[in-house]
């Protein structure tokens, strides 16, 4: 089984987020920080602030979504202050759990 990633960069330099997911993080961030990426092109010190782990594509797909939907940086560094807990972004796609759908978070 492999493992894939959904991760966010923050680039200083354009004081920006980017959401992304792949199957090798390593090799992604140097391709992001060569100009691989329309978006990400515009800048070359992208670092990682966030990754996760998922058991299949599917899932770190629906994460990068779910956090892409939001549109929301505040959000995002919502994310960053919680403890990581591996079950929580696939549970969120089944049960709803409370975490995930804080209602000063959704916006």
């Amino acid at each position: 089984m492999n493992t894939y990633f959904g991760y966010i960069l923050y680039s200083p330099n354009l004081n920006r987020y980017y959401v992304g997911s792949t199957e090798n993080l390593e090799r992604r961030i140097i391709q992001h920080n060569e100009g691989f990426s329309s978006f990400t092109s515009k800048a070359n010190d992208w670092v990682i602030k966030y990754s996760l782990k998922f058991n299949s594509r599917n899932e770190a797909l629906k994460w990068e979504a779910f956090i892409k939907k939001k549109k929301s940086r505040k959000y995002i560094e919502f994310l960053f202050a919680q403890p990581v807990r591996e079950f929580v972004f696939s549970e969120c796609f089944r049960r709803k759990v409370p975490e995930c759908f804080r209602e000063d978070m959704l916006h």
